[in-house]
């Protein structure tokens, strides 16, 4: 097994000016420390004339274009009194991509002079749609791995967070992580 597949995995933290918008996906701040994390990240640019509503970001995410594997191999370790001994070691890994939808709130600075269809409310929400591509080693282990689902239960966003990256307000960065919950 490669130890390629942690590289792509390692959440880099950036310094931005922000405004930020709290969330309550931001409440979870107990991360395992294991390397089961997949960061992501979305510039969006406001119209001008319209700020962000102090509402949360909309995310939805397909899980249904990842597959789970099970490889073996033998791998030598040593045993205290026995030298070398040959095990199986076994790994979980998942492969495919996350397409996911974001929508981001906005609504108008002044309303005066703007016109809508709902005269009761004239906010809209921007839409993006990006992918993420994951090939990555979920766990090891010597003995045999049970089966796993891939669902929303196993594969979670956490760190939902918007922030402001230009003087204007007006282009924003919306990240988050991906979190593979398999133990």
């Amino acid at each position: 097994m490669s130890k390629d597949y942690s590289k792509h995995n390692q959440y880099e933290s950036q310094t931005i000016l922000s405004r930020d918008i709290p969330s309550n996906l931001n409440s979870f701040t107990d991360l395992p420390d294991k390397n089961h994390r997949l960061p992501f990240s979305v510039i969006m640019t406001i119209p001008k004339g319209f700020h962000m509503q102090k509402q949360d970001p909309k995310l939805v995410y397909d899980v249904s274009y990842l597959s789970m594997t099970k490889e073996t191999c033998k791998k030598s370790i040593e045993v205290d009194h026995c030298g070398h001994v040959e095990v199986d070691l076994h790994a979980l890994k998942i492969k495919g991509c996350v397409s996911f939808f974001l929508n981001l709130f906005i609504e108008p600075i002044h309303t005066q002079h703007m016109c809508t269809t709902n005269s009761q409310d004239a906010s809209l929400s921007l839409c993006c749609q990006e992918t993420v591509y994951i090939d990555h080693v979920l766990k090891y282990s010597v003995s045999t791995l049970p089966y796993y689902v891939i669902d929303d239960d196993h594969i979670q966003v956490r760190h939902l967070d918007v922030q402001t990256i230009d003087a204007d307000c007006q282009t924003v960065k919306v990240s988050g992580v991906f979190l593979f919950e398999y133990e």
